[in-house]
């Protein structure tokens, strides 16, 4: 009876714990790939993105009244390979194509918010059975962007946190990732996929993998 009892109760403090953690898979959730998820872009009340195909000598004048995070997935709008991989556009800035080839990114608008105060939790740097390198790519009164590479093997756990607003991931290059929030097993991205971190959803990352894993973590402020 008392083995019995042990067995019971442990079980019933793992399922809390997954509860607690994320959302409860259920046999209706969608499996749609993050490509197909977010097909059509992602908006909130603090940042809309777009993703946007620039042919040589064209200009795409619907985002020059907006401040934006820039991600390239081809050469920059000159023609070379971007200096980093977010880059910061203000208001006012024409987005012109000034290279001999298509360019192919992620626009990120950031909107403008009277809301103050809520902030935004610190970088990514977890505790980690393996190494995870975080670099601050930009860092203004707007928005926060990191850059966050897993080796292969890399388990963020026991790093389990939240942020107070929704978190925008875009990933750098294609593999398996573990489910960041509350969902079994594995998903497969490629360069420029995104997800979505729900405001308040407890996470973490992990990198499965063969191949070390790469992507963008944008934090509005």
């Amino acid at each position: 009876m008392t083995a019995r009892l042990a067995t019971t109760t442990l079980a019933l403090a793992l399922l809390l714990a997954f509860t607690v953690l994320g959302r409860t898979p259920t046999a209706q959730e969608p499996s749609a790939s993050l490509s197909s998820r977010y097909a059509s872009g992602w908006e909130n009340d603090r940042l809309r993105v777009r993703t946007i195909s620039v042919s040589p000598g064209a200009q795409v004048p619907a985002y020059a009244n907006s401040d934006a995070v820039l991600v390239f997935l081809t050469a920059d709008l000159a023609g070379r390979m971007p200096a980093a991989e977010a880059t910061w556009q203000p208001a006012g800035g024409a987005l012109e194509n000034r290279g001999h080839g298509r360019v192919d990114a992620l626009v990120i608008e950031v909107k403008k918010s009277d809301l103050r105060g809520s902030g935004t939790t610190p970088p990514e740097a977890l505790p980690a059975t393996g190494v995870v390198d975080v670099r601050v790519l930009i860092d203004n009164p707007q928005v926060l962007v990191t850059k966050q590479r897993y080796l292969p093997g890399t388990y963020a756990f026991p790093g389990w946190h939240f942020h107070p607003q929704d978190t925008l991931i875009v990933y750098l290059n294609g593999g398996h990732v573990g489910q960041p929030y509350g969902r079994w097993g594995l998903q497969r991205v490629r360069r420029g996929d995104i997800d979505v971190v729900p405001a308040n959803a407890f996470h973490s990352f992990a990198n499965p993998g063969i191949d070390p894993l790469e992507f963008l973590a944008v934090f509005p402020k």
